[in-house]
């Protein structure tokens, strides 16, 4: 276990051996562990005196919501908005629970789900979602026996060096020359060490609460899920760890500072008290004391201890508040109320039948045009000199009508009015005559009516041509020539005769004959 505390998932977690634990517990009474001061022979001195007292993973389908409840009274928030994207509404979820008490947990997931069905493959992700969970206490023999065990193995070598420097000093000087002339220093502060040792659990009770982010995963079936055991794991590690460490510091912290001395510290008297007492009973018993924390703390920085993984098991979620964020599709094709169901589970099992039997619920309401737009008809005229008017009729007054070319891009835009008709205006550049253009309704929801085509019309020549002159020349014999000139090459000349009737074609030629 890294004292940094980095994310990590729990691979190895027991759960028939948490679960056997959490059933066959009895809850014990813990025995006060304390020690008694003898009365030393020793003269008053400043300082603390000897004679003073001191005070494997089996995890079964979820089936219902009852199998994997993590939380009661849930309340359910659901708030549709507007996401500053066109595109998107943004659904804010938000679920408030209590962490059920007295709940037996065999696994280590923690998660929230949220649930619309109607709303199935409309969302889409918006970012992490925030979890505040206040802790419950933690009780160590109850929920991490293997500290206890080892917290239990402190507290009795600190026990054995304060009998050491009380009875067995005592006891080792009396009748001695140095009866009455032996103090002892640090007693108070090791006192105050050995106490908040035995009251672990009243620290455990107050653990800061965990304010953290996890993943939100969106389901094809319309849940989101929200899984927070990792962060929330590796937070009350910490905060268990922290407590641990800083009340075995304050044990080694006290030895450090214990000091048996003379009130006469002539050196045969010295040598007497190193031969009695120090070498004997004091070094010995502080050696314990010393190897036994640093061995305690090096199994907690090493993971030899996992806390996380003993704490996997334990119910430690108290008001929860789980707050997240999800892209809805605009428009989302519905009209009217929608439901949103949510609940707090000990799953990562997700299915049909955990869906159904939530229970907890908000509802949001989509007041959205669904229907898509009619135009009733479309028509073009005009030419490739002036530019084109698409023209027609539509159903809904103030719909946007688009009309764009055969590549599908936009060339024209307008508004049907009031009289259900509406005219847009195409440039002469933007088309070509033959081309077939598409016209489509847009309503303010973002529903698009069926393309209407047209097609652009070809340019009609209205100019009369111009005759410059006409001849005629030849004999009733030979037949006549009609000559001339004209301004248009190309253009057909036709000869009548006085009833109408053609005579006679021709084509003015290139050079305008």
């Amino acid at each position: 276990m890294s004292r940094k505390h980095s994310k990590k998932k729990i691979n190895n977690y027991d759960y028939k051996k948490a679960f056997k634990r959490k059933s066959d517990l009895s809850f014990r009474k813990k025995a006060g562990m304390a020690f008694v001061a003898a009365n030393l022979l020793i003269a008053p001195a400043a300082g603390t005196y000897l004679g003073e007292n001191l005070g494997q993973s089996n995890v079964a389908e979820a089936a219902s919501l009852a199998e994997v409840q993590l939380l009661s009274d849930v309340n359910i928030n659901a708030d549709l908005q507007d996401s500053g994207n066109p595109d998107f509404y943004n659904l804010n979820l938000q679920l408030t629970g209590t962490g059920l008490a007295d709940l037996e947990l065999v696994n280590p997931d923690r998660s929230v789900v949220f649930y619309a069905e109607e709303l199935a493959g409309q969302l889409s992700n918006n970012g992490p979602a925030d979890v505040t969970v206040e802790i419950l206490p933690i009780v160590l023999e109850e929920d991490l026996p293997a500290l206890s065990n080892s917290i239990a193995g402190v507290t009795g070598s600190v026990n054995d060096l304060v009998a050491g420097l009380t009875t067995t000093l005592d006891n080792t000087i009396n009748g001695t020359s140095l009866a009455g002339l032996v103090q002892v220093e640090g007693l108070d502060e090791l006192g105050t060490a050995l106490e908040s040792l035995n009251n672990l659990d009243a620290a455990l009770q107050d653990l800061t609460q965990y304010n953290g982010q996890a993943e939100v995963v969106i389901n094809g079936d319309g849940s989101v899920v929200v899984t927070f055991e990792d962060g929330l794991g590796n937070h009350v590690e910490a905060a268990v760890e922290n407590v641990v460490q800083s009340a075995l510091n304050d044990v080694l912290t006290a030895v450090d500072n214990v000091n048996v001395t003379l009130l006469d510290s002539s050196p045969l008297l010295s040598g007497i008290l190193e031969t009695l007492v120090i070498n004997p009973i004091v070094n010995p018993l502080v050696s314990g004391v010393t190897s036994t924390v640093n061995g305690l703390q090096q199994d907690l920085t090493s993971g030899a201890i996992d806390i996380s993984n003993e704490l996997a098991g334990v119910q430690v979620v108290g008001n929860t508040t789980v707050n997240a964020n999800v892209l809805v599709n605009r428009p989302a094709g519905i009209e009217g109320d929608v439901v949103v169901q949510g609940a707090g589970i000990t799953t990562s099992v997700i299915d049909a039948e955990l869906l159904s039997s939530l229970q907890s619920s908000d509802v949001i309401t989509f007041d959205e045009d669904a229907t898509a737009p009619v135009l009733d008809s479309a028509d073009i005229t005009g030419n490739s000199t002036d530019g084109y008017a698409v023209t027609g009729t539509g159903a809904e007054p103030g719909d946007d009508v688009i009309v764009s070319d055969a590549d599908g891009n936009q060339i024209g835009t307008s508004i049907i009015a009031e009289d259900g008709t509406y005219a847009v205006d195409v440039a002469a550049d933007a088309v070509v005559p033959g081309e077939v253009l598409t016209v489509q309704a847009i309503d303010d929801a973002g529903n698009v009516s069926e393309p209407l085509p047209v097609t652009v019309p070809e340019d009609v020549d209205d100019v009369v041509p111009v005759l410059d002159s006409a001849d005629i020349t030849g004999n009733s014999t030979d037949g006549y020539a009609v000559t001339g000139t004209g301004a248009e090459p190309g253009d057909d000349v036709v000869v009548s005769d006085a009833d109408g009737n053609q005579v006679g074609t021709g084509i003015i030629a290139e050079d305008g004959t």
